[in-house]
């Protein structure tokens, strides 16, 4: 008898599950394009100044490229390494003894620009083009004394294929680089 009401109850659920199927196929198939449509709709920008459609019902297309347009910050944190004992890794294949200085805190700030002519583009064709600009800024707040200092100290950084060319005498054996004060300038005044 527990094998009969087990049967019974797998094969009601599997009847549910079929009919559940056909239902869901029937009401949803004839509304398929519809449906493509506007998750199309939603997942690309058609144009930048759309705000409503033929119906007068609200779009989220001048929304969507806003949003998109807007400058966009990031928070970032640069590890500075300095290379100890440069010379004998570069002159004689030494493995590099490394020491960290210290962080460095910046902001990554992406910027979007597209002109009007681009945004006629994209308007009558759906094409976009754009250019994005990154640029990364000194963080004030999370940079103290210590990730300013980083800034003007000498970080030695060796390459052993230059050293290979140096030892052929075409070019000096050792390239200090000032590496962090390049990437973040800081305005005076």
């Amino acid at each position: 008898a527990a094998k009969n009401i087990g049967l019974c109850c797998a094969l009601t659920c599997a009847l549910i599950g079929i009919v559940a199927i056909a239902l869901a196929w029937g009401l949803v198939f004839p509304y398929k394009d519809y449906v493509y449509d506007v998750f199309v709709d939603i997942m690309f920008i058609d144009d930048t100044i759309q705000d409503t459609d033929d119906k007068g019902e609200k779009m989220t297309e001048k929304y969507q490229f806003d949003k998109w347009i807007e400058e966009s910050k990031q928070q970032r944190a640069f590890s500075v390494f300095n290379v100890t004992n440069a010379e004998a890794v570069v002159t004689n294949g030494s493995k590099p003894i490394v020491k960290e200085l210290g962080a460095v805190y910046a902001k990554k700030v992406t910027t979007t620009n597209i002109s009007d002519a681009q945004k006629a583009v994209w308007n009558s064709m759906g094409i976009a083009t754009y250019r994005e600009t990154t640029t990364y800024q000194l963080d004030e707040e999370k940079c103290t004394a210590d990730c300013k200092a980083l800034l003007d100290q000498s970080i030695t950084i060796p390459n052993p294929v230059w050293a290979r060319i140096a030892a052929m005498g075409a070019v000096p054996a050792l390239v200090v680089v000032q590496w962090i004060g390049v990437l973040f300038q800081t305005k005076s005044g």
